[in-house]
């Protein structure tokens, strides 16, 4: 009855340009939409008994947004040519039955593509890795989704997450066009190895593989990444080594990584790496699993507490690292602190919450020390203090300080160079009572 009346309505409705039908729950059909030729919003919302699409609805060449959003009863969408020419958002999340999209090549200006939970979509069409406008693809939960476009030239495109495609097992060719990606989750996927193509990446700042357990390598050219921020490995149960990283990474989660049997070998060089003050003061931090407390860690101890004390130059920029390794027993996640004090002040503090594992973990926070005005040649006392909140099911193993030195400006000849030096720090009580 509701498809009668549309048909009705819809045979004069030239000047029409928003319709919303969302909720018509007994909707089943749309009718022909060709004379509303101005159309530029169609809203067909949760309309859960929706299973044909009238071919004339892409054929409306200004129509803007498109959104099917929960059409659940959905399979396909009408064959043949689509004039998409100024479409910019297509909404076909929660279509479970959808087997597959439109050749949407004509779409010249779509910018958001919506699969959310598609999870009868196994393919994605090759005009989709064309999409010179398109800013946003979601394919989220596609949990049957098995191939991409062969080759990805989304030049516009800040954001693509394919979480939850459990059946996706490769990754496909990366144009060099592609600068604008911001983020990319791939976490929950089947995916074995990502393509060498991944460098062209330059602005990707986040990028997601969590519980990628058949992810086997990382290409080299992750390190080309000079806009990565945060890595997050974390149940990459297969990894087998994790190659240099980029240098302005802050946040690197290997925690579950069991075969890695090589971790990157440049985490020293970006600790020391000159920091930019003028973006505020940077932190950073590793966590990984299996391995020991790096070499070129100045000081190392089994105690959780150390003095790392020095003179203060005001030439002379320091970052302080500072590493545990430890394991966690019993059923429950533990927590760890990692409080790091400036001359009897909280500078900062880390802390996070570790599943019981039978690997030994290996944490490690760097962080600047930045200091007030004081005087030349005053020694000043940095506290590092791993705060074990549970000390019956964890057991830390060894402890690690590093202080990085680096001076600028001129040199005063009177000034001798400082050293740092590190001790074992046994008065916790004056700590807790800070």
């Amino acid at each position: 009855m509701e498809t009668n009346i549309l048909s009705k309505f819809c045979l004069d409705c030239e000047r029409l340009k928003y319709v919303d039908l969302s909720y018509s729950t007994l909707l089943e059909q749309i009718p022909d939409f060709t004379a509303a030729s101005n159309l530029e919003e169609l809203y067909l919302i949760n309309c859960t008994n929706l299973g044909m699409i009238d071919k004339s609805i892409f054929s409306l060449n200004k129509l803007v947004v498109l959104n099917f959003d929960g059409c659940s009863n959905l399979k396909k969408l009408p064959k043949g040519y689509f004039m998409f020419s100024s479409l910019k958002i297509l909404n076909l999340s929660y279509c479970k039955k959808l087997e597959k999209i439109p050749d949407l090549s004509s779409a010249s200006n779509l910018t958001s593509l919506h699969l959310y939970e598609c999870t009868n979509l196994r393919v994605i069409h090759e005009s989709v890795g064309s999409l010179d406008k398109l800013d946003h693809l979601n394919l989220r939960q596609c949990t049957n989704l098995v191939k991409l476009p062969s080759y990805l030239r989304l030049k516009s495109l800040r954001y693509l997450s394919l979480s939850g495609c459990c059946k996706l097992e490769s990754f496909p060719t990366i144009a060099e066009s592609m600068k604008s990606l911001r983020s990319l989750d791939l976490d929950f996927t089947a995916i074995k190895e990502l393509p060498s193509s991944m460098g062209y990446l330059t602005n990707l700042s986040r990028l997601n593989l969590d519980s990628c357990t058949g992810l086997i390598s990382l290409p080299n050219t992750i390190s080309l990444l000079m806009s990565l921020l945060k890595l997050d490995l974390r149940n990459c149960r297969s990894l087998q080594e994790i190659p240099n990283l980029p240098q302005n990474i802050q946040i690197l989660n290997a925690n579950g990584c069991k075969l890695v049997g090589k971790s990157p070998d440049n985490i020293g060089d970006i600790i020391s790496k000159k920091q930019d003050l003028t973006l505020g003061e940077i932190s950073r931090e590793f966590l990984l699993t299996g391995i020991e407390v790096p070499e070129w860690f100045s000081y190392k101890t089994t105690s959780n507490l150390v003095s790392a004390s020095f003179r203060h130059y005001p030439d002379m920029e320091r970052t302080l690292a500072a590493c545990v390794s430890f394991t966690v027993n019993g059923d429950s996640s533990e927590r760890i602190s990692c409080n790091i004090f400036i001359c009897n002040r909280l500078h900062c503090s880390f802390s996070r919450s570790f599943l019981p594992s039978k690997s030994e973990y290996v944490w490690l926070v760097s962080t600047s020390l930045a200091w007030g005005s004081m005087e030349v040649n005053d020694w000043k006392e940095v506290l590092v203090w791993f705060e074990v909140h549970d000390e019956v099911n964890t057991s830390i193993r060894r402890c690690g300080v590093h202080v990085t030195e680096e001076l600028h400006g001129i040199i005063q000849m009177d000034v001798k160079w400082p050293v740092v030096n590190y001790a074992d720090f046994y008065q916790l009580e004056k700590l807790q009572n800070l």
